[in-house]
Formats: C-alpha cells, structure tokens, sequence
C-alpha cells in the first residue's frame, strides 16, 4: 500500500504528458508533406530528456541565423535555402504538473541527406490553451 501511495504522489508531483498525432485535424491541412525550405537550417542531434518530448526523433531543425554550426547540440547536416523536406506528422503534446498546464507543439518530418534520411522534429512553440501557437505559419522554415 505504501508503494501505492509513493508512485501516486511522484505522479502527482512529477506530472504526465499525453500525446496526440494531430496532423489529421484540418487546421494543419496543407502543412504536411514535400516541403521546400524558405531559410538555411541545421540538423542537430540534441539531447532533450524532458518528459514532453519522449518518442521524439533525435534531431531537431534549426534556424541558421549565421552561424556555421548547430545552436545546440551536434551538427548532424547543413540544409540550404530551398532543400527538399518532409513533412510527416503535428504533435501535440499536453503536460499536466502539480501547478502547471503547457501544449508543446512540434512537427516532424525528414529530410534526405546523402543517400540517407535523417528524421528530425521542429518546435512550434507554447502554449496553455491547447491551441497551436498563433500565427505559427510565419515562423515555419519551409513553405
């Protein structure tokens, strides 16, 4: 019984993340797919650990504002301005804790690198409404 009662309050202290593929829901209808990106970005192999971002792939898609290497993390490939994507899934990532309520939004996707295809998730932002963040269009890399 005692055993019971620690994992119920490391679970109430901790928190839970539920996940949801939400790519078939109309809003994101014309996001997923054969995209072009509009920016330079990296590819980085990150080491995220947080409870939001379990399942994940390992790399993440980064913004190049410059700079000639990843922001964080390690280089995994350099993308240039127009290369193809793609785009497989919206995932939609709500995380309850003792005091707080946050939406993590991502996409993930793909990308064909020397013969080889590199999966990779882009962050979309927060939120607390369970909405996508707004505007999030004008912050995507490709088009």
């Amino acid at each position: 019984m005692n055993n019971l009662l620690i994992c119920g309050l490391i679970i109430f202290l901790v928190g839970c993340t539920t996940i949801k593929n939400v790519s078939d829901s109309s809003q994101f209808e014309g996001d997923m797919g054969i995209k072009h990106l509009k920016k330079n970005a990296f590819i980085c192999s990150v080491d995220n650990d947080a409870m939001f971002a379990e399942g994940l792939p390992e790399n993440e898609l980064y913004e190049n504002h410059g700079f000639k290497s990843c922001p964080l993390g390690t280089d995994v490939a350099y993308l240039l301005k127009g290369a193809e994507i793609k785009v497989s899934e919206v995932s939609h990532r709500s995380h309850f804790g003792l005091v707080s309520y946050t939406d993590h939004w991502y996409f993930v996707g793909s990308a064909d690198i020397g013969g080889k295809t590199v999966s990779f998730y882009f962050y979309l932002g927060l939120t607390t409404d369970g909405k996508p963040p707004e505007n999030y269009r004008d912050n995507l890399l490709w088009h």
